[in-house]
């Protein structure tokens, strides 16, 4: 059970969630009465086309039925960093195939999510580094693609990758986890286990 100060930490961070995305929303809108004063409004259409797509896709995000998940990626993707962080869910999505433990994906997304916040603290001057992370249906798994593009320090990945598959193997979870590291790039793939809930009326996919 969460005890008063982690309660508190994770209100706060849904605040500054909040206070980040009402922040980009008033950039966006300024973006597009820039374009309308300066009568360029080819670029509005494009613009706000645009903005549609995000929309699209942060609201198929919101709906893939782990709060948790959804808390820690948005959350992470809204501190104040030097890097790109895209989120993207792939293909349909079953609202009724859920992880078959919800408090062990969140575990390990969020030490990783650290850790690669950690490995990016050092970066060449001048470099705009990535991060991207890919979720998606599979048979039996959802699969959660970590990949970084940008210098890095891969030791400290490895190390919370290894804290990730201890904790699993100590609570006998079947989740897996695959790293890849090449030349200033990083993928950390985690295969999470589902199970599939009785629906509760209405539409199942997103």
């Amino acid at each position: 059970m969460e005890n008063m100060d982690d309660q508190e930490t994770k209100q706060q961070l849904w605040i500054d969630t909040f206070g980040h995305l009402r922040h980009e929303w008033m950039n966006e809108l300024q973006i597009i009465l820039g374009y309308i004063h300066l009568k360029k409004y080819d670029k509005v259409s494009s613009f706000v086309e645009l903005l549609k797509q995000k929309m699209l896709e942060e609201s198929r995000f919101a709906k893939i039925g782990h709060p948790r998940l959804v808390g820690a990626l948005l959350t992470f993707r809204t501190q104040i960093m030097p890097v790109q962080f895209q989120l993207t869910v792939e293909d349909e999505w079953n609202r009724n195939i859920v992880a078959s433990d919800d408090a062990s994906l969140d575990f390990a997304v969020r030490i990783l999510l650290r850790a690669f916040e950690n490995a990016m603290t050092q970066r060449e001057s001048g470099s705009y580094p990535q991060l991207h992370c890919r979720i998606r249906q599979e048979l039996n798994t959802i699969m959660i693609r970590i990949f970084y593009e940008g210098f890095l320090q891969e030791q400290t990945l490895m190390l919370a990758a290894n804290e990730v598959c201890h904790y699993w193997e100590k609570i006998r979870y079947t989740g897996k986890i695959e790293t890849h590291f090449g030349m200033d790039k990083g993928t950390i793939t985690l295969y999470i286990p589902t199970i599939t809930i009785q629906p509760t009326g209405g539409s199942s996919c997103l």
